[in-house]
């Protein structure tokens, strides 16, 4: 995350301004499922886009399923906006936790 661009002070050095901010809330959901709303966001020209802009808006459902007392397997869906761009994605996946 840079607060300050470079391109201020070195122009021919590419890089990325991001700032992303999220949140884990354990909502009375089914199941035990933990929500995470996030927003990032550009605070001026960069590699996201040509001037400040908020870049995806998402939200994320996770879950830990138990295999057995030392093995769990964590599975999450994410939905993603990306308001500047036009588009939508929808992540999925899987892991093994010990």
């Amino acid at each position: 995350m840079h607060i300050i661009g470079l391109n201020r002070l070195c122009p021919w050095i590419a890089h990325a301004n991001l700032l992303s901010l999220s949140a884990s809330y354990d909502i009375a959901c089914p199941a035990d499922v933990t929500l995470t709303p996030s927003v990032g966001f550009t605070p001026w020209q960069g590699y996201y886009n040509d001037k400040a802009a908020i870049t995806d808006i998402s939200l994320k459902a996770s879950k830990d399923v138990a295999l057995s007392d030392k093995i769990s397997l964590p599975l999450f869906v994410q939905a993603i906006a990306s308001p500047i761009n036009d588009h939508v994605y929808l992540v999925a996946g899987v892991g093994i936790g010990f």
